[in-house]
């Protein structure tokens, strides 16, 4: 049996949560408006997303009670977890009030989500399209009508699949009965159901993610060490323009730690910051002051990553107890390109002079500027290598095959336990967002490395050293309000440990699939990721594992011209105010010159202090 906790989210009309639910069941309404219903036919108990639920075998199984005025609303958000059985072939009607509004699966034998409502002349729906519902795996689905925008939307596991048009009222007058796993009778779903919820009202995208992730209150999480339970969170950004400096030569992808030595030290892609007339896929540098003015001097005997052997890019960055780490992500070919292979570990025990190799085992090997082996592609050099795999569509990708840490203090000084947080976007579906730990004196020894799985019921997180249980420690968007879905190049969050809030704060974005930005894996594993500019957002958490509650997002950020292109959001973990408030945001900009080059005006290290607004 899975237990999750179940999240709070103010306002539900009717809650079915299945935990008693043998044939002939009363199935309360865990909302307290009495909205009790019976559960009709063979229907079974069977182990739940969140305790039990009802497994209904798709001929007379239906839980029915008298809809009250409550589930009658102007606008409605209905959401529930399902479990399709992966041969359902006809539409099955996970809930329904009469036929004013229902949330089916497979309505056009599509493999997908649908939501509908009655106006009164008939009826009108949004669609998912293929989404993958039918794999045998639970899935949360919602289906909301916001009368007020004239606006039909569906999402699954937290992300909005499909919206459509929706002008006039829902106007009840076909049946006053609410159904769950049936729609008046028929069309019977076939599979699991768990937790159905109706309100009366439309969910925030925040809402949405909370329900689908079943993310307990914050303060339902005992903390590992004490922590600040009350006290100002953010609740906005004001980005402060007049701040705004762009500096030095190109490059982009800037991933900072704040050092034993109190420099910042940032890897760079694609560039050569300094414009010595040498072009790295990768190098590292150090930042001395700031954040206005800094110096910045290279890192001279950092591996020489360039040219078509060279092709490895750098992500992960971290100092703990004055050890240097570095995570470079090996592409597929020999210059930019994607889903990467994988990982290699780097290590400086002496602020950059001397480096090493860190194989999986623990194991060490010296590596000079041009040693030969830095550029060794196989399971010993290798710290993941073409493993765990999932599709997007077909086409696979890896997880953890580029990542990043959570950044607590000078040299991770400010870390309340003795682990190191290592977030990456799951390589085949990045908007899902994969959290691993280890003692942070066994970052080389993959077999000490943990998972995230899920958060039980107590609110506290599960963790495996099966890499096959992992999930997801939080969702972002999938597409962007207009429907242009990300790539696979997206969602590798900063997170960096903010002393006067008490807080970690996350900045995260997303780049656009491909030229047409489709969910086809020719659009979401092309190389080019810039026909609109990124997005962007920001969370808070007490914790660095989470729960994540965003206060800022945009679906396409600009700074100071529409031609931007923004990408890689980082936050600095040392340029923090001591009140916590202020804070610089830095950034990378494809941007494209009169000619149309991309990657040419500002393709920099640009950077801005940023304000949050705290309540």
């Amino acid at each position: 049996m899975v237990l999750l906790a179940v999240p709070v989210v103010a306002g539900p009309v009717g809650w079915w949560r299945f935990e008693s639910a043998p044939p002939g069941a009363v199935v309360r309404d865990a909302s307290g408006g009495g909205n009790d219903g019976r559960l009709r036919g063979n229907a079974e108990p069977t182990p739940g997303r969140v305790g039990r639920a009802a497994r209904f075998t798709g001929r007379e199984d239906v839980v029915v009670l008298h809809a009250s005025r409550a589930l009658r609303p102007a606008s409605v958000t209905v959401a529930a977890w399902v479990k399709v059985d992966p041969d359902l072939k006809q539409p099955g009607w996970v809930a329904a009030q009469g036929d004013n509004y229902g949330l089916v699966v497979n309505r056009y034998d599509d493999d997908g989500v649908f939501f509908y409502v009655y106006d009164g002349q008939g009826w009108k729906g949004a669609n998912s399209g293929d989404v993958a519902i039918r794999d045998g795996r639970w899935h949360h689905i919602a289906g909301v009508f916001d009368q007020r925008a004239g606006r039909l939307y569906v999402y699954k596991d937290g992300v909005r699949v499909g919206r459509e048009a929706a002008g006039g009222s829902l106007v009840y007058k076909l049946g006053d009965e609410f159904t769950i796993g049936s729609m008046q009778g028929g069309r019977h779903f076939r599979g699991a159901i768990d937790e159905v919820r109706v309100y009366d009202r439309v969910l925030t995208q925040a809402e949405m993610e909370t329900v689908a992730l079943c993310e307990p209150p914050t303060d339902a999480r005992p903390p590992s060490a004490p922590v600040k339970n009350s006290g100002p969170v953010p609740v906005g950004v004001v980005f402060q323009k007049e701040t705004l400096r762009r500096v030095g030569d190109h490059g982009d992808n800037w991933c900072l730690t704040w050092a034993a030595d109190d420099s910042l030290v940032t890897s760079m892609c694609d560039g050569d910051w300094l414009g010595q007339g040498h072009g790295w896929h990768n190098h590292l540098y150090r930042i001395l002051g700031g954040p206005d003015p800094f110096q910045r001097q290279e890192i001279p005997q950092y591996p020489d990553l360039s040219g078509k052997e060279g092709s490895w890019f750098g992500y992960g960055i971290v100092s703990v107890d004055g050890i240097l780490y570095s995570v470079i992500s090996k592409t597929p070919g020999t210059s930019w390109s994607g889903p990467f292979r994988g990982i290699k570990l780097l290590k400086s025990p002496d602020h950059g002079r001397t480096w090493y190799r860190v194989n999986r085992r623990g194991g060490e090997r010296r590596l000079g500027p041009k040693a030969p082996a830095r550029n060794l592609v196989n399971q010993k050099e290798m710290f993941f290598l073409e493993e765990f795999g999932l599709p997007h569509q077909k086409q696979p990708a890896y997880p953890f095959s580029y990542l990043d840490f959570v950044q607590c203090g000078k040299d991770n000084a400010a870390a309340r336990d003795d682990y190191l947080y290592i977030y990456s976007p799951e390589g085949a579906h990045a908007h899902k967002l994969l959290l691993a730990r280890v003692p942070k004196d066994q970052l080389g020894v993959r077999a000490a490395w943990e998972y995230f799985v899920r958060y039980d019921d107590n609110g506290q997180p599960v963790w495996s050293r099966d890499i096959r249980r992992r999930g997801y420690a939080h969702v972002f968007p999938r597409a962007s309000r207009k429907g242009d879905c990300f790539g696979w190049y997206s969602w590798l969050p900063s997170v960096v440990w903010n002393e006067g809030l008490g807080l970690y704060i996350m900045v995260n974005g997303g780049t656009y699939a491909g030229h047409k930005m489709t969910a086809s894996d020719a659009d979401y594993y092309d190389a080019w990721m810039h026909t609109r500019t990124g997005s962007l957002g920001f969370w808070w958490s007490r914790k660095p594992c989470g729960p994540w509650h965003r206060f800022y997002y945009t679906d396409y950020w600009t700074v100071d011209d529409p031609g931007n292109r923004t990408y890689q959001p980082k936050l600095s973990p040392k340029w923090i105010s001591p009140d916590g408030r202020e804070m610089v945001l830095i950034w990378s900009d494809a941007m494209s010159d009169a000619e149309g080059h991309s990657h040419t005006v500002n393709y920099k290290w640009n950077q801005m202090r940023i304000r949050l607004r705290v309540k």
